[in-house]
């Protein structure tokens, strides 16, 4: 089985005590990593545009990226968008 992970995932942060923060896949990690499964490792790699208009309108995507100038912040009450959120996020998605 494969596992895709990458220390950049941690990179995404938000406020303190925000349930999206790297203790989070830390914890995560160190579960896989003491689990008798045979897990091989996959690099990531970043999203094209192409991939994520499978998914997202054109829209959403630039509405990102102009939140993303004005980082670090919040989209919205749930989702705060970090300094580096949009490369990790494509890293994730690819």
């Amino acid at each position: 089985m494969g596992v895709v992970t990458d220390p950049r995932y941690r990179e995404h942060k938000g406020p303190r005590r925000h349930p999206e923060n790297p203790d989070r896949l830390l914890a995560v990690t160190s579960i896989l990593e003491e689990s008798e499964q045979d897990l091989t490792p996959v690099v990531p790699r970043p999203a094209e545009d192409e991939e994520l208009f499978r998914i997202h309108k054109q829209q959403h995507l630039l509405s990102l990226e102009e939140a993303h100038q004005k980082a670090p912040g919040r989209i919205d009450a749930d989702t705060y968008i970090g300094t580096r959120s949009l490369e990790i996020a494509r890293l994730a998605a690819g």
